[in-house]
């Protein structure tokens, strides 16, 4: 029998039971031959400890040894993709501790690698080869329980200590180091399948990471699976496969149980009570490691029973529940460079936010090859060059709110992006049932009220935006193209064509007051649509207004709090949705739901899309239209309109 060489990736708990559950195997043709970690010194130690021939203090080092033919992953979960790869192009067979991959987009391209480079890949989801597990299986197989209905499970302990569990840098969160065992137990009674619903929710720490999350999966049939995930407090951690005939009750911890209680009785896997593990029956790692070595001699690449559609799907269903609860993993984007006019400024900025680079000039930034995207965040007046300037470098654009002063400009900038061939979208913090609005929770629920009639039909919209903005000089200025409408009004009149489905008003109503600079200080508008049904707005940069908006229906009227372009509540008139944030520290009210538009531009990126689907370049057009003709109605005329006049 060929022996299957072992090397050891990182030297913590995870690693430290692998070890010993492989070493019960060793008479059955395995061999631990060396043990790698950033440390050399805790290299060494873990080897002194384990009785390991070689250790290294450094993976490079490790993945270059010719005698190593596979190798255990068991280091933090952010580093996992990297290292799945570094160890496959040295051509190592690699057991990854679970998650293989940080999203379901690393794990595809670990699996293409794999299938590249002809080496045996596999994530290590150990209860999957747990004899308890494989009796599971086989009553569901046989039927002992009739026809699988239903899968319950919670997965609970107090790790909020932990940081591999706890920070972002770790690639943490609940979901993805104990949640990922509610999944598995979901896929292992109903197979290996997408299911057509999820609904899920859950909370996040300061880092954006989930502490706790409670998820259904509906699947053909009218078939359900529902669990709870905390790391905080313990849960039961007992599961129940419910069937048409019986029950089978998976005793806790049910990731990593020895019993199981069904129709036919107890089925109780031994675990030798003179083994000393850190974690729970990790003894029965030892099945896994039997498995893999198997596979590599019969020259596979793939497990049967942990396949890679079985990791696929798993991943695919977590990365679905993510967006869910509002968790975005770093793997997802990253901070390349930031840039303003000055470079001191543009450095102080980059080191506070954790980006790698930082330029004293846009053109520098503009020619940076490792750039596929760029947020504009300076003044409206130079949103038009700026965009320009980025997709004339073959970068795709994000811009801030307005795309530009005035309807004709954004015209010719949707114009120029689909010249170039690139992805152009205004950045609104609630967008148009887009952006904040189609992705965050508020608006979602609210397009979801009006379409199902909770108010009847609408007839007429009312919201206000103001706030004394004294202390931003700009704003006052006409050749900084200040005034309240270009910056905050945008967001009624987005509101309101988002209420009336991108539906144009028959007509607008307007006055306003002008500083004597020439832009408006306060405006009152009324938008009239077809039918009769209106929209009145106010926006001031003077005083502090209610900034709630109100939406009268037939049946009723719903209420967004303020502040209404972000809010945290939707009162209805059968139900309040309260829509709470993590305590992160920001600028502006609620701004961590910003995080949503980057999530949204990197999945249109992602399918080749040139325009957002929930923000057109139609949405920013007639967005724009409206106030154009406001702002000209009140006799506010910038530098830029007079080529049009």
């Amino acid at each position: 029998m060929k022996v299957i060489r072992w090397g050891i990736v990182g030297c913590g708990l995870i690693s430290g039971d692998f070890v010993k559950a492989l070493k019960t195997v060793l008479d059955e043709g395995h061999e631990i031959s060396a043990v790698a970690a950033r440390d050399t010194d805790r290299a060494r130690e873990f080897a002194d400890l384990h009785g390991i021939a070689k250790s290294f203090g450094s993976y490079e080092e490790l993945a270059a040894d010719a005698e190593i033919d596979v190798v255990y992953i068991g280091t933090v979960a952010s580093c996992h993709y990297a290292q799945c790869k570094l160890f496959m192009s040295q051509g190592k067979h690699v057991l990854c501790e679970k998650p293989m991959g940080m999203n379901a987009d690393q794990v595809r391209a670990l699996v293409k690698y794999a299938a590249t480079k002809k080496v045996f890949l596999m994530e290590a989801m150990w209860a999957r080869f747990n004899p308890v597990y494989l009796e599971l299986q086989q009553q569901i197989a046989e039927g002992v329980i009739g026809d699988v209905v239903h899968v319950s499970s919670t997965f609970g302990f107090d790790l909020s200590s932990v940081e591999s569990v706890s920070t972002r840098r770790a690639g943490g969160g609940s979901l993805i180091h104990g949640g990922i065992y509610n999944v598995h137990l979901a896929l292992t009674a109903f197979g290996s399948r997408f299911p057509e619903k999820i609904l899920s929710t859950g909370n996040l720490n300061s880092e954006g990471m989930d502490t706790d999350d409670c998820t259904i999966l509906g699947f053909p049939g009218g078939k359900t699976a529902s669990w709870a995930t905390n790391c905080s407090v313990e849960l039961p951690n007992e599961a129940f496969v419910v069937g048409t005939k019986g029950i089978i009750k998976i005793e806790a911890p049910f990731c990593s149980t020895t019993k199981l209680v069904s129709p036919k009785g107890e089925f109780i896997t031994r675990v030798p009570e003179e083994l000393e593990f850190v974690l729970p029956n990790s003894y029965i790692l030892r099945y896994e490691a039997i498995h893999v070595g198997d596979c590599i001699r019969q020259g596979k690449l793939e497990s049967e029973r942990m396949s890679w559609k079985d990791s696929v799907v798993m991943h695919e269903i977590m990365d679905t529940i993510r967006r869910e609860i509002g968790v975005n993993f770093d793997q997802e984007h990253r901070l390349v460079a930031a840039a303003a006019r000055d470079a001191g400024r543009a450095k102080e900025f980059a080191e506070k936010f954790g980006f790698a680079k930082s330029y004293g000039s846009y053109e520098e930034m503009a020619q940076d090859p490792e750039i596929e995207v760029v947020y504009i965040g300076t003044l409206c007046r130079d949103h038009v060059a700026h965009s320009k300037l980025f997709m004339d470098h073959g970068k795709n654009v994000l811009c801030e709110k307005p795309l530009s002063v005035n309807v004709e400009e954004v015209r010719a900038l949707t114009e120029y992006a689909k010249e170039k061939n690139l992805f152009l979208m205004e950045f609104h913090m609630f967008g148009r049932q887009a952006m904040w609005a189609r992705i965050n929770p508020v608006y979602i629920k609210m397009r979801e009220e009006i379409d199902k009639g909770t108010i009847g039909e609408v007839l007429h919209v009312n919201n206000l935006f103001g706030y004394d903005q004294k202390f931003r000089d700009w704003m006052y200025r006409k050749d900084q193209n200040g005034g309240g409408l270009l910056d905050m009004g945008v967001y009624n009149a987005h509101l309101a064509t988002m209420v009336f489905w991108r539906e144009r008003p028959v007509d607008i109503v307007t006055t306003g007051f002008l500083n004597d600079d020439g832009v408006d200080t306060s405006t009152t508008t009324t938008l009239v649509y077809s039918g009769g049904r209106t929209a009145v707005s106010v926006t001031s940069i003077d005083v502090f207004l209610p900034n709630q908006a109100v939406i009268v229906g037939t049946k009723g009227s719903m209420i967004l709090r303020s502040p209404f372009w972000t809010s945290p509540e939707l009162v209805t008139p059968t139900e309040t949705f309260k829509f709470p944030e993590p305590g992160l520290a920001t600028n502006f009210p609620r701004s961590y739901f910003l995080r949503n538009e980057a999530i949204e531009v990197r999945k249109c990126l992602k399918a080749g899309l040139k325009q957002s689907p929930r923000m057109t370049w139609e949405d920013s057009i007639l967005m724009h239209d409206i106030l154009t003709q406001v702002r000209r109605k009140n006799g506010v005329i910038y530098e830029q309109d007079l080529k049009y006049q």
